[in-house]
């Protein structure tokens, strides 16, 4: 069939096919952009997570450390004296756990599972 087709045809034949060619090839290139841009925006947002998660690590650690120190200087001077919200290391703590409550506020959860969002709905 194709040897009775006279030149101007095959070539009109062969263009064509050329131009599908070059449109599969497009839009798979297309797809593969888009599915690797939805990569990106979730390995964004798995490391927004990954700080949150160290950032909470980090502030955790500071409180505890206040409350040891509030503890240590309880012993030297009362307890009454340690824990005054003007006291040195008690206004630390404090403001340590503010700075923890406003990271737990600012969690961002809609990218977690439901079971790291039930885990995370308690902690403040």
């Amino acid at each position: 069939m194709v040897s009775r087709m006279r030149v101007g045809s095959r070539l009109a034949v062969s263009f064509g096919l050329l131009i599908v060619l070059l449109g599969v090839t497009a839009g798979a290139g297309w797809a593969g952009m888009r599915t690797q841009d939805r990569v990106g925006e979730d390995l964004a947002k798995l490391a927004a997570a990954r700080e949150a998660v160290q950032q909470f690590l980090y502030q955790v650690a500071e409180v505890t450390g206040w409350q040891g120190l509030v503890i240590a200087e309880a012993g030297t001077v009362g307890g009454a004296a340690a824990t005054e919200p003007t006291a040195y290391n008690r206004a630390g703590e404090l403001a340590s756990k503010a700075a923890l409550y406003q990271a737990l506020d600012a969690l961002e959860t809609v990218p977690l599972t439901a079971g790291e969002r039930a885990t995370a709905a308690p902690l403040r």
